[in-house]
């Protein structure tokens, strides 16, 4: 009895323990199913957040594309777009004129002006996206601000993958701006050397001729300087064995191939284009002026001749050689961008040479020297005039509304009379007290023109008209066109100097009289431009912006270039050569992305990516 009534209770027992253990394996079951299931939906929201974000980026490549084909696209997508796959979709909302709300995009890559955006100015060339991605229900947003990838990062205004051949008198130097301070350079060559040949060489065409860098000379060949640089009795310091310099990554032909845009109709004398797009589908020539207006971007599948000016602010995309050439103004009131496939020159010609060769010009192109010479003196020490100069402004009898200032700064009798004798006009009735060159009859730079009308007509002619009568212009009394007194035209142009402006002389030299707290910018502004607006460069082609090319840049024949010249992506066929009287001035500003920065139209750049 006693026997089985322990069996029974073992069994018991063991049947309490089968069912304690399948309870607690059955928990343990369910506790691996559960976590499974949150596995399962974690790795379900992993994958739906990862549709999400690959949506929005796809809506984002989606969106550049549109602006590359289109740079005024804000057709967006409101209602939301399928991906390839279906897999899941993106929306893009621009705001078209009313005040931009969260979530808004806003294009103003064709602008010349900030505009308003949900989270402030969305600045001139640029787009602010904000571009939403959905998978499911699961939605990611991502935040970018989009813009023309500019020149930016540029440190030398020659720069080049194969060797740097200079010819005859040569002059390089740098400017913080336009009207900035002057600074230190570097020319640099990436080029490793040729066994035999010098990667830096200069050499004179006359006895007179130097070159002259205000800064270094550098290569990255490893070989000793001797080999290295060829620069003869040039003093300028050289040193190789430096670092390479990478130049910008411009692929011309694929921004080439990858844009339409509207057909060029040339007309007589000159062509204005934009802004917008503007292709041209094969080899081109053209002999008049051609003006990009901003935001304009040409493409030209093709060569590329202009016998003519080349101006305005824009860019010019050549997949082929291009040729500016003959006796044409090189230069642009704003600054240009301008990337060949091939080779570019820029080619001028010696005007002033043609000048000394006319009857009686030599007299008054000596005279000319003399003025500007005493100009550019009093501009680099204007409080040092002896106190006995009639001129002193201590000394002059005082002028309703421009009582003297406590200093001498501001010479203005001795700034007007030397301007009036060049060939300005603000003081023709003689109220200037002549300061020097007493007996020397005013406007040389009128009677040179008379002297040019005389000539035999010609493109030569015609070429040093026209610069003669910039010149008088630059001189003149009339400050720029900008409405308001002549002090808000004043104001204007200290903000807006530039070569091509009408009464800019004047209008500076009356700033460091009247505007103290302007006057160190002024003068800087009027010798800065002085410098360059002579008679001695008269012959000059001008250039401003950027020169890049995958072959040789050639310039020659008294070219003046303000901005650089980049030769990129060809080893030693992509080599920089100067000749004859070629000058070459970096503007820093123009390449530190800022708002003065050349913009390189068409080829986009991220400036900022962030998920919202």
């Amino acid at each position: 009895m006693r026997a089985r009534r322990t069996a029974k209770t073992r069994r018991g027992l063991a049947l309490i323990t089968i069912l304690l253990f399948s309870s607690l394996l059955l928990v343990l079951t369910l506790a691996v199913v559960r976590a499974a299931s949150v596995q399962a939906e974690g790795a379900v929201q992993h994958v739906r957040r990862l549709a999400a974000q690959y949506a929005a980026e796809a809506g984002l490549s989606q969106a550049l594309s549109a602006f590359r084909t289109t740079p005024g696209w804000t057709a967006g997508f409101p209602t939301g777009q399928s991906t390839h796959y279906g897999e899941g979709s993106y929306r893009i909302v621009f705001n078209h004129g009313a005040a931009p709300q969260a979530g808004e995009s806003v294009n103003n890559l064709t602008g010349a002006a900030p505009i308003p955006g949900p989270k402030g100015p969305v600045p001139a060339g640029s787009a602010y996206l904000v571009v939403s991605g959905q998978s499911g229900m699961t939605v990611r947003c991502l935040e970018v601000v989009v813009s023309q990838r500019l020149a930016d990062g540029i440190s030398s205004p020659l720069m080049a993958d194969g060797p740097l051949d200079f010819h005859g008198d040569m002059d390089v130097s740098a400017l913080s701006s336009r009207d900035g301070t002057t600074e230190p350079v570097r020319v640099h060559s990436n080029f490793l050397g040729a066994a035999g040949s010098p990667t830096v060489s200069w050499s004179p065409e006359a006895g007179s001729d130097s070159l002259r860098v205000a800064g270094n000379v550098t290569a990255s060949d490893p070989r000793p300087a001797a080999a290295v640089f060829a620069l003869g009795a040039a003093t300028t310091p050289r040193f190789s064995a430096q670092n390479v310099l990478t130049p910008p990554d411009i692929d011309v032909a694929g921004e080439v191939a990858a844009h339409s845009g509207s057909p060029v109709t040339y007309t007589a004398g000159q062509t204005t284009l934009g802004p917008g797009t503007f292709k041209i589908g094969s080899n081109s020539s053209y002999g008049g002026n051609l003006v990009l207006k901003p935001g304009t971007t040409l493409y030209v599948d093709g060569n590329f001749t202009v016998t003519g000016s080349l101006s305005g602010q824009g860019s010019i995309y050549v997949n082929g050689d291009v040729q500016v050439n003959g006796a044409t103004e090189v230069h642009s009131d704003d600054k240009l961008a301008l990337a060949a496939q091939g080779n570019v020159t820029l080619k001028g010609f010696n005007g002033s040479k043609w000048l000394n060769d006319l009857p009686g010009a030599a007299p008054v192109l000596h005279q000319i020297d003399q003025i500007t010479t005493e100009l550019d003196n009093q501009l680099a020490d204007p409080e040092g005039t002896p106190p006995t100069l009639p001129t002193s402004w201590l000394n002059m009898p005082s002028t309703p509304g421009f009582p003297p200032p406590p200093k001498k700064y501001g010479q203005w009798g001795t700034f007007d009379s030397l301007l009036q004798q060049l060939g300005g006009d603000h003081h023709s009735d003689g109220s200037s007290p002549r300061v020097f060159f007493h007996d020397m009859p005013d406007d040389r730079i009128g009677k040179l023109i008379e002297i040019a009308n005389a000539a035999p007509a010609s493109s030569e002619k015609s070429f040093v008209l026209q610069r003669l009568g910039d010149m008088k212009k630059f001189l003149g009394w009339n400050s720029p066109g900008v409405v308001g007194t002549p002090q808000d035209r004043r104001d204007w142009f200290i903000d807006h100097p530039g070569l091509e402006r009408a009464g800019a002389a004047d209008g500076l030299v009356d700033y460091i009289g009247d505007r103290p707290a302007k006057k160190e910018a002024a003068l800087r502004a009027l010798r800065n431009l002085m410098a360059s607006w002579n008679v001695d460069s008269l012959g000059h082609a001008q250039f401003e912006g950027l020169v890049y090319a995958h072959g040789t840049i050639h310039a020659k024949d008294e070219i003046i270039v303000r901005g650089a010249l980049i030769a990129a992506g060809r080893g030693s066929d992509s080599r920089i050569q100067l000749d004859r009287g070629s000058r070459v001035v970096f503007i820093r500003d123009f390449f530190n992305n800022g708002s003065n920065s050349v913009p390189l139209t068409g080829v986009l750049g991220i400036r900022h990516w962030a998920w919202l």
